[in-house]
């Protein structure tokens, strides 16, 4: 089957990770998605012999302030700060957020977060973190809604959330099992 493959961040708030897909390119082109995933061996993907882990690194020009409005996103300190300039926090085993000292990229983001209730977590951040308040997005064809923001230093950052809650429930059982 080949394809191309798409990721999409799934989980519930403080719980997060990526999932990998890989559809079947007939079916994508005639539309139908619907009951196609197939779930990419991690035995052997792109020619690495297995995946494990992934990290995700963002750049804050502030690392004190970045850890600690990072801290406030994902309610929880980091997992692990290595060195100086350099905190990372682990959303799901294996899958890791960085945030590191440095010039933040122009084009880097956004890490969108699935949540359980996005209009709860905007008005969270907005609050907490002085977020400007970001649209909600949906399409008919996509079965989530999605709304993107900035952190302080630029970085694209947003949640999504599913829309049928049969859907939410299910991702979220697959990945807490």
């Amino acid at each position: 089957m080949k394809g191309n493959p798409t990721f999409t961040s799934v989980g519930e708030p403080n719980i997060h990770c990526f999932k990998l897909e890989l559809f079947n390119d007939k079916a994508a082109k005639a539309g139908n998605r619907k009951g196609l995933p197939k779930y990419i061996n991690w035995n052997r993907i792109g020619g690495f012999d297995v995946i494990y882990e992934m990290t995700v690194q963002i750049r804050v020009s502030d690392i004190k302030e970045g850890q600690r409005w990072y801290e406030t996103l994902l309610n929880k300190e980091p997992d692990f700060v290595p060195h100086e300039g350099f905190a990372e926090w682990e959303l799901l085993p294996g899958c890791w957020l960085q945030v590191a000292e440095g010039l933040p990229s122009d084009r880097s983001g956004p890490i969108r977060l699935g949540v359980k209730d996005l209009e709860g977590e905007r008005d969270r951040v907005m609050n907490q973190l002085r977020v400007e308040h970001f649209e909600i997005f949906s399409r008919k064809e996509v079965p989530v809604k999605w709304g993107t923001f900035t952190d302080p230093w630029g970085n694209g950052i947003g949640f999504f959330e599913y829309i049928e809650e049969k859907e939410k429930k299910a991702q979220i059982k697959r990945i807490l099992g």
